[in-house]
């Protein structure tokens, strides 16, 4: 089956020879297209998003003029075409005059994200009152946003974050909970057994960190893992 393909900047053709100049042609209205456009936009938002959005899709040029289609339109973009805030959807009409258009889709989807109340030094670690929500279109959110506040209080900044900045993962890093000198207890488990013993931390670091730890009895250095305040655990 031949396809006629337009872009909301091309001129209109007419593409089935079925059609004879002196036959009255129907056509479709291009405010059927349009809803068709943004119910198919609409559904795929909802795959990803829960809460309030916006959709706007671009014009079709009215000297287009498509003949009406004897079964329902069918709407598709493809998989990259999806980006985010943008996406181009096709229209396709199979039959009686097989046709095609793109329609171009700009989409604002909105979220209440984290923010900083004032502004905040590096190595701040940060409490619920440094914090406010704020209403925001993600998708202009490139970098990324933080809408739980548990994924925030009780970490550090990184760098210094100034009031009313959006907050990102990347501007945020946990506690360092053991520092470098330290003494700490080695916790080693084999088989089941536990066995605890003192030692002194060769490197600092957050919870799950890996360090080096020298044993204070045996002198031996080991590598484990942070498992919280003073405490590293290995396995034998």
């Amino acid at each position: 089956m031949k396809f006629i393909c337009i872009t909301t900047l091309a001129v209109a053709l007419l593409g089935s020879s079925s059609l004879m100049a002196n036959d009255p042609v129907e056509y479709e209205e291009h405010a059927g297209i349009m809803r068709a456009v943004k119910q198919y936009i609409s559904v795929e938002v909802h795959k990803i998003h829960k809460g309030e959005f916006t959709i706007k899709v671009g014009s079709i040029d009215p000297r287009h003029r498509l003949p009406k289609c004897a079964v329902p339109l069918k709407t598709f973009v493809t998989s990259n075409n999806f980006r985010g805030s943008a996406m181009t959807v096709g229209v396709r009409c199979e039959k009686p005059s097989p046709w095609l258009i793109y329609i171009p889709g700009k989409i604002s989807m909105f979220q209440s994200v984290y923010v900083a109340r004032q502004t905040m030094a590096r190595g701040h670690r940060i409490t619920a009152n440094d914090l406010q929500k704020m209403r925001y279109d993600t998708t202009r959110l490139h970098y990324g946003y933080i809408d739980k506040k548990k994924d925030i209080v009780g970490k550090i900044t990184r760098r210094v974050v100034f009031a009313k900045t959006v907050l990102k993962p990347q501007m945020l890093g946990l506690p360092i909970i053991v520092k470098r000198g330290q003494n700490v207890i080695i916790i080693a488990e084999t088989q089941g057994i536990q066995v605890r013993m003192s030692g002194k931390a060769l490197g600092s670091g957050s919870a799950g960190k890996a360090i080096r730890v020298r044993n204070l009895s045996s002198r031996r250095i080991v590598e484990g893992v942070i498992l919280r305040s003073g405490v590293v655990k290995i396995i034998l």
